[in-house]
């Protein structure tokens, strides 16, 4: 029988959209459904949490991960909206970013690309709801996706 254990970390953004973690989103959630307005309040805290000159650090909320241990891979329980918005801003960023080493900083926050030298893997950051990884992986990840248009597939964002 395996041993079922509980822990509570407190990480940065930084580490939790690092190499430490990759995110799934099971099907037994529901799919991404933040609104404009959401989204643009998420933003609009974090800027002002950047604005303050403080040394405490700023609580973004709690994400609740299933993980088990020596896998790299979390099931998201808690936290998907959060999340998925923050993979969302540093795709915007990425794109918007006009140096190479920024735009390759900020694409590590959605995309890992194959290393064979590091022994990396291709991988990505989050894998979005089964109803969200089409239109996710068009218009998010896929580098100059944000920068589109128009997107292929329907969008979930309204």
């Amino acid at each position: 029988m395996r041993k079922s254990v509980i822990t509570a970390h407190q990480h940065t953004v930084f580490e939790v959209l690092g190499d430490r973690f990759l995110h799934e989103i099971p099907g037994y959630q529901r799919p991404y459904a933040w609104r404009t307005e959401e989204a643009g309040q998420l933003l609009v805290d974090l800027l002002e949490a950047l604005e303050q000159a403080t040394d405490e650090p700023y609580f973004l909320g709690s994400i609740v991960l299933i993980k088990p241990t020596g896998e790299l891979v979390g099931q998201v329980l808690d936290g998907q909206q959060r999340l998925t918005t923050l993979t969302i801003l540093g795709a915007v960023l990425r794109d918007l970013a006009t140096a190479a080493q920024e735009k390759s900083a900020l694409d590590s926050i959605v995309y890992i690309e194959p290393n064979a030298f590091l022994n990396q893997q291709e991988a990505i950051r989050l894998k979005a709801h089964e109803d969200d990884r089409v239109f996710f992986k068009e218009s998010v990840q896929r580098p100059g996706a944000t920068a589109k248009a128009q997107p292929t597939s329907k969008s979930p964002i309204t």
